[in-house]
């Protein structure tokens, strides 16, 4: 996979600079830089809270003494509309806490902290929490900013993501060029990531600015309000949308017949597959997806979507389909997913039910496909299990009753 990340801008609206909070020592070398920062005249050296290309937030002057005095804490909480990272959408609405400790050692600023991603549910997709884990170091040298660690991204309730966590490292180089731009500081950046478990790589150069509002509004140079551009390359060998998963299907057909043919007898139930046309009996069958009628009335999809897929398939409980009845679904586009995943919940959802009512729904995402089916607890549970097992690297979009 190769993606070129287009230009983020990342605002943090009137985002409060704090003032140092200095160990007090005896050295008569440290020296003002401009912008509230400090060094020693003697090592460059300048330690400093941060995180992963992030905003300084404070400064510290170097002592080689331990104490709890220098251990710093910082927390934050952030709101996402929409949650993107490397060009992926990962969530809808989400609420982002974060806390980090820090502490200056020698020649070096370490840190280690934890990134908690919470969807909020109700969103198109209710997708996966996300709990992100870091340790790392950073050394100074006048205006050098050297920055390596470590993160184990985890995704606790998933399935819903490519794989329940992965690992990182990483490293990067920024330059405060306030020294040489009379006093303006872009804090020029370029990271290195590699994630092994992906074999991924991430190249990512960024530019950015505190802009003083403070001063300029309310006279008080704290309150800042930083900009900062990115730009990417990403490449990697593994979990490629699923076009390089062996066990990607050819179609929707083959899809549910994998899953269904995970099931040992005793737990099948008595089943038919396809529409009118292509009936089968006892297995999943082929679904004419140019046909919107027959997509709506029996597998529940609204008729605007119809136009959407380009292949399908279905298995239904014989003897009634409100007990059971599920569709498979190929998207043609892959920007669409979302969207007819998000119109099958609701049309299920709102359905006027005749000869029995459903007791659950669960929707799946898995690269281009979306999969649904609703029907008694028990056997959509067992559906559930089957097809997260032959497929895992499947996102379940919505598991919930019906109302």
């Amino acid at each position: 996979m190769k993606k070129t990340a287009l230009l983020l801008i990342s605002f943090a609206a009137f985002a409060a600079s704090l003032p140092a909070q200095s160990q007090v020592t005896e050295n008569k070398d440290v020296v003002n830089l401009g912008s509230g920062v400090t060094a020693n005249q003697t090592t460059g050296y300048k330690p400093s809270v941060t995180r992963l290309g992030g905003d300084v937030v404070e400064y510290r002057e170097y002592t080689p003494e331990l104490s709890l005095s220098l251990l710093g804490v910082s927390a934050a909480v952030g709101y996402e509309s929409e949650y993107v990272f490397r060009g992926e959408k990962r969530s809808g609405h989400a609420i982002q806490p974060k806390v980090e400790f820090s502490y200056p050692l020698y020649a070096l600023d370490l840190y280690a902290g934890a990134w908690y991603s919470s969807p909020i549910k109700g969103t198109k997709m209710g997708e996966a929490n996300e709990l992100d884990a870091y340790i790392g170091a950073v050394y100074y040298y006048r205006e050098l900013r050297v920055d390596v660690g470590y993160i184990y991204y985890w995704y606790p309730d998933s399935d819903s993501y490519l794989i329940s966590g992965d690992m990182e490292v990483y490293g990067g180089v920024s330059f405060d060029t306030a020294s040489y731009l009379f006093g303006i500081n872009v804090s020029p950046s370029f990271y290195y990531f590699y994630n092994w478990t992906l074999e991924q790589h991430v190249f990512e150069l960024s530019l950015g600015y505190a802009f003083p509002v403070g001063g300029w509004l309310l006279d008080n140079e704290r309150f800042t309000m930083p900009v900062r551009v990115y730009g990417g390359y990403l490449t990697a060998g593994k979990k490629d949308d699923g076009k390089n998963n062996a066990d990607a299907p050819a179609d929707s057909l083959a899809l549910l017949t994998k899953v269904w043919d995970s099931y040992t007898d005793d737990e099948k139930f008595p089943a038919a597959g396809g529409d009118y046309e292509t009936s089968v009996d006892d297995a999943p069958g082929a679904f004419d997806p140019s046909n919107a009628d027959n997509l709506n009335f029996l597998l529940t999809v609204p008729t605007e979507d119809a136009s959407l897929i380009d292949d399908a398939a279905s298995l239904m409980h014989m003897m009634n389909a409100n007990t059971f009845t599920c569709g498979a679904f190929h998207v043609t586009s892959k920007d669409d997913v979302e969207t007819v995943a998000s119109d099958l919940r609701d049309a299920i959802q709102s359905k006027q039910w005749m000869c029995g009512f459903p007791d659950k729904l669960v929707i799946f995402t898995y690269d281009q496909y979306v999969v649904s089916l609703y029907g008694d607890e028990e056997l959509v549970n067992t559906f559930r299990d089957k097809f997260t097992a032959t497929y895992s690297d499947s996102t379940i979009a919505y598991d919930e009753a019906i109302l």
